[in-house]
């Protein structure tokens, strides 16, 4: 009899095990099981979803996740060679690969041994998920596996509680790099400059892994720029909500999380096109990565034309609704059931 209930109880763990699409996430986050945080990284898939997250370093890796009818695995270079096992000792498992970091990185970052796993990661899995909808006829050119627009969920209720209204702020232009980072980080310094010589009040935030090195390039150049410490995702939110204006001139093709933490906390951000999320979210607010001259009227723009501002974040808070939990979870609800895998 002992033995009758402890099978039922086992059934019943199977079951309930990574929520309602047995689905689990798999990442080099030293973490197993539900994934409750609030955050925004790729493994809030997990919580949109109600499943859970393994980490995919672990050596028990195909034990762990053997009871699972689906699974997002993060490609990343390190773990390229994860799919082959996957695919032979659970062929069940229906595995999406999920094109983490910017687009140009398997292109021009990693050398040509790289680049072929890539490809051959990219053919390898039954479906790919990428960040950003444009490049969809890119990865269909790699692969014949279907590729659809995945994206990042947004904990969008709970940043909610985090708004602050505009005319309680301080002129304050938030930097996501500054001049020791990349990603466009150099730009943004002398852009900062260059719109605080017609706009003196305009006071810029950033953070950096090397504070102090930052804060002396600050003031030898005349920027007034104060640089933050690296703050979990949480408690940098906090801190970020209190910006007025967003600055990211990235040259990647790239989600763009700055822009999506910009528009959750209702804060006009200025940055490039080559995001879907930024795109979607300011459409009067972009400019190329290098053109410092729109930027710096644009930056003038929102500090001196209230409707211009309200009009610019009014529409970025309705338009984040987009990455919340939910339609994050209808988007990718909609390619599994159009694969017939749920």
């Amino acid at each position: 009899m002992e033995g009758r209930w402890r099978g039922l109880f086992e059934k019943l763990l199977m079951k309930n095990k990574g929520g309602p699409l047995n689905l689990v996430f798999l990442s080099g986050q030293p973490h197993c099981g539900p994934w409750k945080r609030e955050s925004h990284d790729i493994q809030a898939w997990a919580a949109a979803m109600e499943g859970d997250t393994y980490n995919s370093c672990r050596l028990s890796l195909l034990w762990g996740i053997k009871d699972y009818k689906i699974a997002l695995l993060e490609l990343r270079p390190h773990n390229f060679h994860l799919i082959k096992q996957i695919k032979k000792w659970l062929p069940r498992l229906k595995l999406i690969g999920v094109q983490e970091g910017s687009l140009h990185s398997p292109d021009s970052d990693y050398n040509s041994k790289t680049r072929l796993k890539f490809i051959e990661a990219y053919q390898n899995v039954d479906a790919l998920g990428v960040l950003l909808e444009d490049s969809i006829p890119y990865f269909q050119s790699i692969t014949d596996k279907p590729v659809f627009w995945l994206g990042v969920p947004f904990p969008v209720e709970w940043s909610k509680s985090y708004i602050i209204p505009p005319e309680k702020k301080e002129p304050i232009i938030e930097m996501q790099n500054t001049f020791s980072s990349q990603k466009g980080g150099l730009t943004n310094f002398f852009l900062l400059k260059s719109i605080q010589k017609t706009h003196p009040e305009a006071r810029g935030l950033s953070y950096s892994q090397n504070i102090r090195y930052d804060q002396v390039l600050a003031d030898s150049f005349g920027v007034n720029l104060k640089i933050e410490p690296m703050l979990s995702w949480q408690n940098y939110f906090i801190l970020h909500s209190k910006a007025y204006i967003g600055l990211h001139m990235d040259y990647r093709w790239s989600w763009n999380r700055f822009s999506v933490d910009c528009a959750a906390a209702g804060i006009p951000c200025i940055s490039t096109p080559h995001a879907t999320s930024h795109k979607t979210l300011f459409p009067k607010l972009c400019v190329e990565p290098f053109d410092v001259e729109s930027a710096k009227g644009l930056a003038g723009q929102l500090l001196k034309d209230r409707s211009f501002y309200k009009e610019c974040r009014e529409y970025a808070l309705n338009k984040i609704e987009l990455f919340d939990f939910e339609n994050s979870k209808k988007r990718l609800l909609g390619f599994l059931n159009k694969q017939n895998w749920v």
